[in-house]
């Protein structure tokens, strides 16, 4: 009889005999690091294999990185291409004033935090009071 890689060796890089179900090998704890508890599987986490050289190194490049708020980022990059200049406003069609608000609402709006909160991270940051 031969054997057939089941849920749990594809999981554990081991072959199982074909006799012997998953379900069997969970329900037995006969499977390492998994464990089936009231019809609930718990699989126990990695740990990291990562070398503390490597953390290191990583964390020495995280410091280089320069901090920049993500408005104060599009607000330059629409200096070099000015996307701003294609919204306008929805009843006066007149151009935008203030890219840096535009961007706030954006990020506010696509984030889920809304206007209020894009509005108070304006007058915290000293942008124009909307009208």
């Amino acid at each position: 009889m031969s054997n057939v890689l089941t849920a749990g060796a594809f999981l554990f890089g081991t072959l199982l005999p074909p006799r012997l179900s998953d379900r069997a090998l969970l329900s037995n704890d006969q499977l390492p690091h998994v464990r089936l508890r009231n019809g609930r599987l718990t699989i126990t986490p990695l740990h990291t294999t990562v070398p503390p050289e490597a953390e290191e190194l990583g964390r020495c490049a995280y410091e280089l990185l320069r901090w920049v708020r993500i408005t104060d980022l599009l607000v330059e990059v629409d200096e070099m291409t000015g996307m701003s200049q294609h919204f306008t406003h929805l009843q006066t069609s007149e151009p935008v004033t203030d890219p840096r608000a535009l961007y706030t609402v954006l990020l506010a709006e696509a984030t889920n935090l809304g206007r209020l909160a894009a509005l108070e991270c304006l007058l915290h940051r000293g942008g124009n009071q909307p009208e």
